[in-house]
């Protein structure tokens, strides 16, 4: 698939994350083929969100192990 397919599913899809779902495959590659696109074009086609951000904050924090002092 190339980096506009990859940008055309993120559009029709809302979200880095629901078109990587959509294509099988992870949020990182698909957010790398997007920069990638941005980057040949020379300008930035998504606003990152903060919604995406504390997606991603959280799911960091889920997945991180649980502090053994209790806190």
């Amino acid at each position: 698939m190339t980096s506009m397919q990859t940008f055309i599913r993120i559009v029709e899809a809302g979200s880095i994350s629901s078109a990587a779902d959509e294509l099988g495959q992870s949020s990182q590659l698909t957010g790398k083929q997007l920069r990638a696109l941005e980057q040949w074009l020379g300008i930035q086609l998504i606003s990152r969100t903060i919604r995406e951000s504390d997606r991603r904050r959280k799911n960091f924090l889920r997945k991180r192990p649980r502090d053994p002092g209790g806190s």
